[in-house]
């Protein structure tokens, strides 16, 4: 009874003063400054994306007209448009796109977006969607990627084997089935400036033909992502991994190419297969057994073609041409598997690697200026070294790892345990990797050679 009491009359005198106008008053802007703040942020938010769209859709009207529906707004950092249609007036074509939507991924990310704008910087995080984008075979603006045999879709050897044919463009994807295809597509970049990390990511899926999902991570120097300053940086490649699965468009590939040709869809592939075999080599490349019978499982019971690349040190991608094909697959660590099938035997060997000594190319090959006259060292192991440096090959030295940083800048022959031999110049020395430079006929190019690997170290002193 007591505390019913209590309870009846705690309650009698709350609802007491919540009734005096006073606190009603107060109760109100407690209560609607927050809804206030909120209505505002989203209004600004609101116009300031039209106000961009607007400017837009006034920048292409000299050779498009433009429309859309939509706004859409978030003060979790997310903003977008519905309903977009673009008419090319030269072309009689309407391009159609559901909705576009931009994430900053913070409200203060977006807030500050303009002024990254103006100063030419980068933003350190943020998704572009591209939803529901209708691409129609009928299309005009199609023929540019006709006229130059681009594939819309899969790999570039697509058509070998197909008749004439040395692509697939928008008539032979209608002669497959495809009239209008939708399209979605992501793009994601992520840039941690304190541990010099860059992370982009792609995500795409076209109904009934194939979806994907590219990512790739690189260890980036630039001091920030401005402009001037990002076209400067070297990214190293630290990791990538890349999913392509098919949803229809080999089977009905198989089966227009088969018709075409008055053959059996087996005898498309295997005709195919042969004519994808003699393109590689014609190119310098041998493919492997296990590759081939891999891509057949994939042709014949589509599924999926992962690859993943977790290279021993940061790789710079642009110096791939400078490598020998075998070694690259060694150095980048390559997982490749079809239908979750790990595929090893790769082939993949360089016919004009092959001229020269096994794993090795003409670079890896290249001699010191003197080595022609090789004269003995004038340096005499001391007794610590006594027994592990000895003379075996005039002006040559064994050494061994750990004694590397005492040859930074001195010439080396690197021999690994599979017999191939790495002639340069010592770099660095990591705590995986030595890193040698090479002499090459466009400049140089500096090579990882993986400790784990090394078998003996020669060095020219």
């Amino acid at each position: 009874m007591f505390r019913g009491s209590v309870s009846a009359d705690a309650t009698y005198a709350v609802a007491r003063i919540l009734g005096h106008p006073v606190m009603q008053r107060l109760f109100i802007i407690i209560v609607g400054i927050p809804l206030v703040v909120f209505g505002l942020l989203k209004g600004y938010m609101w116009y300031t994306v039209k106000d961009q769209l607007d400017k837009v859709v006034n920048q292409l009207s000299p050779i498009a007209a433009v429309k859309y529906g939509m706004i859409h707004t978030s003060l979790s950092g997310t903003v977008g448009v519905e309903d977009i249609t673009i008419a090319p007036y030269q072309l009689q074509d309407t391009i159609r796109i559901g909705s576009i939507l931009y994430d900053a991924k913070s409200l203060a990310g977006l807030v500050k977006l303009k002024r990254l704008r103006e100063e030419g910087t980068f933003p350190e995080e943020f998704d572009i969607a591209i939803n529901d984008f209708k691409l129609d075979m009928n299309a005009h603006y199609l023929d540019f990627l006709d006229r130059h045999e681009t594939n819309l879709f899969g790999l570039p050897i697509d058509a070998l084997g197909c008749g004439e044919l040395t692509h697939f463009g928008p008539a032979e994807l209608h002669a497959m089935g495809y009239n209008v295809i939708d399209v979605d597509m992501k793009f994601g970049f992520r840039f941690d400036l304190a541990q010099n990390y860059a992370e982009t990511r792609v995500d795409f899926s076209a109904d009934e033909v194939a979806s994907g999902q590219f990512e790739q991570t690189l260890h980036f120097t630039a001091p920030s992502l401005a402009v001037a300053q990002a076209v400067f940086a070297k990214p190293g490649l630290t990791g990538m991994s890349l999913a392509y699965t098919d949803h229809s468009y080999n089977s009905r590939k198989n089966s227009y190419c088969a018709k075409l040709l008055g053959v059996s869809v087996e005898q498309f592939i295997d005709r195919h297969l042969a004519r994808t075999e003699a393109f590689a080599r014609r190119h310098g490349y041998i493919a492997g057994q296990e590759l081939l019978d891999g891509y057949r499982d994939f042709l014949v019971n589509s599924g999926e073609i992962h690859v993943a690349v977790n290279p021993v040190e940061p790789f710079d991608i642009t110096t791939l041409k400078n490598y020998n094909v075998n070694d690259l697959m060694d150095w980048l660590n390559l997982d490749l598997r079809v239908n979750g099938k790990p595929v090893e035997d790769l082939g993949l060997h360089s016919k004009f690697a092959a001229r020269d000594a096994v794993g090795s190319t003409p670079a890896q090959q290249a001699q010191p200026p003197d080595a022609t006259r090789p004269r003995p060292s004038r340096r005499v192991p001391g007794p610590a070294q006594q027994d592990t440096v000895s003379s075996e090959e005039a002006g040559y030295h064994t050494a061994t790892v750990r004694q590397l940083p005492d040859h930074l800048g001195k010439y080396a022959k690197i021999t690994t345990r599979d017999g191939r031999e790495f002639a340069g110049t010592i770099q660095e020395v990591t705590s995986t990797a030595i890193k040698v430079k090479q002499r090459m006929r466009a400049g140089s190019v500096t090579l990882p050679v993986r400790i784990a690997d090394v078998d003996t170290i020669r060095v020219y002193r």
